[in-house]
């Protein structure tokens, strides 16, 4: 099942819908003056369509170019930043994995990264 959905996550074949990450602003965008968290990077593009306010919901998705983030209102799915996604996949489950003397990439079909190759896997 996990290296089925890595399959369908790097042909950009998972729903938009399924990829957002859905975050509360705590304060208004222009609050965000030293330390622009990701959500409130997604807010201020999303501010160019509708008004945001303390409260709201913004749901975004990792892309690849900058800011490096989109609402998912505003994204397509080529934009999608796959490896950020599975950088996600595999600290969500590596805990798990290793308790069961598992590894990721290998439950993926990838093959095992060592030194600096690690960096170079695609």
């Amino acid at each position: 099942m996990i290296s089925l959905y890595a399959k369908k996550l790097k042909a950009k074949e998972i729903p938009l819908s399924e990829l957002t990450f859905n975050v509360m602003i705590s304060k208004a965008p222009s609050e965000y003056v030293k330390t622009v968290p990701q959500h409130i990077r997604a807010a201020k593009l999303l501010e160019s369509i509708r008004e945001i306010k303390k409260g709201d919901i913004i749901s975004y998705v990792k892309i690849i170019n900058k800011p490096g983030v989109k609402p998912v209102e505003m994204a397509r799915p080529d934009e999608i930043d796959s490896a950020k996604y599975m950088e996600f996949m595999e600290s969500t489950f590596d805990q798990i994995l290793s308790s069961m003397d598992l590894d990721f990439s290998s439950l993926i079909g990838a093959p095992k990264q060592t030194g600096l190759d690690q960096f170079f896997w695609n």
